[in-house]
Order: structure tokens, then sequence, then C-alpha cells
């Protein structure tokens, strides 16, 4: 039998930085309800400067169109009503692909988590923006967050967003980005759920803080504050009644460090919370799968020669 040649495809996979805002609760989102309603009035009246126009639940892989207009409330358009057993999602998108989350749409995610055996996990709403959308539009939304949802933290800024392809090629292909550009944050929801209950995967340009995850890690969310409004070049903060945003400059960074791009702010940010900070992290994948590398990604603004130093291909 004549041999035959087999060509091996290398493995593509689609990983895109994006513009990004993510907020984590304590617990089952539903249970802020009247500030889930409140979002949902300022969706409808142009919060994000774009209307959404379909959505589809979890259990679903189809888009259901928006109607244009609506006087019903969140819990009566998407079904969120009832106890939560296991979990609930959501997605809004604007008119796009068929995924929802390209690089041109704005798109919104709510994940809604019961404990599991007893053990509670943070549930959380995400939202990516189009590359051109202003700092003032992710702010809003911070402010929203900060004055009307109970929330544990959240971040603003530039994040990696894998949509397709190995997730280890992914992540090899991430730690090789993440060396260059220190501005973008590694999300993992799926371990966040139980890790983002500890701390957070160091901070972005927006950083929120709410009231108790401060004192959970022995923090004065006024002193977070105070300090933050203090003569530090390049912060600016809001409080609110469920806790504080901090953002390190006018702007989002990808930090650049092959171009020099100034990620003081964003040190001075790591540095006022830096109790609430993960030092350790559930093991991801690729170099990520390596607690050391892991480590020295999670404390770069901190200990910035580890991550400099630190060999991903070992």
């Amino acid at each position: 039998m004549a041999n035959e040649l087999h060509t091996i495809h290398r493995a593509i996979t689609d990983l895109r930085t994006r513009l990004g805002f993510v907020v984590f609760v304590r617990g089952p989102l539903r249970a802020h309800a009247d500030a889930l309603e409140d979002l949902w009035t300022r969706l409808q009246a142009g919060l994000l400067r774009k209307r959404f126009t379909r959505y589809r639940l979890a259990s679903q892989t189809s888009w259901t169109p928006l109607p244009e207009s609506t006087q019903s409330s969140f819990a009566e358009v998407f079904g969120m009503r009832g106890s939560l057993v296991g979990c609930w999602g959501l997605e809004l998108a604007e008119p796009g692909d068929e995924r929802g989350d390209g690089p041109s749409n704005l798109w919104l995610q709510l994940t809604d988590l019961a404990p599991v055996r007893g053990l509670e996990r943070a549930s959380h709403l995400r939202v990516l923006f189009p590359d051109d959308t202003p700092a003032t539009t992710i702010t809003a939304l911070g402010e929203w967050a900060i004055n009307r949802l109970p929330l544990w933290w959240g971040s603003g800024g530039f994040v990696f967003h894998h949509t397709a392809g190995p997730t280890f090629t992914a992540h090899t292909r991430m730690a090789a980005l993440a060396k260059r550009y220190w501005g973008v944050q590694i999300q993992d929801l799926t371990s966040l759920q139980w890790d983002g209950l500890r701390g957070m995967p160091g901070v972005n340009w927006l950083t929120l803080v709410g009231e108790e995850f401060a004192q959970s890690g022995g923090l004065s969310i006024e002193r977070v504050a105070a300090e933050a409004a203090g003569p530090q070049v390049g912060l600016s903060h809001r409080r609110g009644p469920y806790g504080a945003a901090i953002a390190a400059g006018p702007k989002p960074l990808k930090g650049d460090i092959n171009v020099g791009e100034d990620l003081d702010a964003y040190v001075r940010v790591a540095r006022l919370i830096q109790p609430l900070l993960l030092t350790e992290h559930t093991p991801l994948f690729g170099p990520f799968a390596k607690p050391r590398v892991l480590s020295a990604w999670l404390e770069r603004f901190g200990a910035p020669r580890a991550w400099l130093e630190c060999d991903i291909a070992d």
C-alpha cells in the first residue's frame, strides 16, 4: 500500500483584546432585582450609547429580537423569576455576527449562579464594547454599579477574549501577549465564580471596590477613596453607596512595554488595594497552568521583575 501523506493543520484560535467591563456580586444576581430593573431602564434610555436589538438565554442557541420599546419589567421580558437552581444566563447584543460578541459589537452577559452544596458563588454582569467606545461610556457603567448594585468588585479596561479554537493554544498565545501588554487583564469567569470571592485577578484601568469586599481584606472603603483622591497624579475616583470606582488615568491602556506606555497609575492602584488582590488563582491552561507563571502575572504591578524574567516556555 502506498504511503499516504497527511497534512497536519496548525491549531488556530481566535483570541482578541477587547474593551470590557465586569462586576461581581456575592451569590445570585436576582437578589438585586431592583438594580437590574434600573439597569434595564437605563439601557433602554441609551446608557451605553447604543441599543441592544436581540437576546438569548443560556439554554438557547438562536437569538430573539427585542421589541423596539417595552414597558415590561426586566423579569417579565427575560423570565428571571422565582428561586434559582444551578445557573441562569442571558446575553444581549446589537446587530452583528451570530455569536453576538464580535469585535465591533456591543455585548452584555448576565450569569446568575446559585450555591453548590451550600458553597456560595460569585455571579457577574459583563459587557464587551467596540474598540472605539469612549472611556466615559465605561465609567458611566461603573458609576451605575457603585450607586445601584451591592457589588463585590469589578473592573473595566482591556481584557483578553477567547471566542474559538483550542483553549491550550489560546492560553499559550495569551501568555506571549501578556508579556508585552501588561494592561490587558485575564478574566477566567469559570474560575472567578469561586476565586473572585477571595480577591481580584489584578487591577485594570477602572477598578470597583465594594464596601464588604474592602472589609474582607481589612481595608476601609473610606480610606481607599480618600487615598485615591490624594495627591497621586493620574488617579480619579467616584464614591457611591455601595463602593468606590478608581480610574488609573484618563483612558484604558493595553500597557505595551515595547513602546513604553506609562503604567504608573495602574501600579498605584495595585498598591492601594493590595490586600484585595489574588496571589493564587485556580490553574488555567498552557503556561498559566503553572502556578509560578500565573502568580508572576497576577503580581506583575507589585513585583514587575518576576513577570519580566518569568520563562513562560519552561
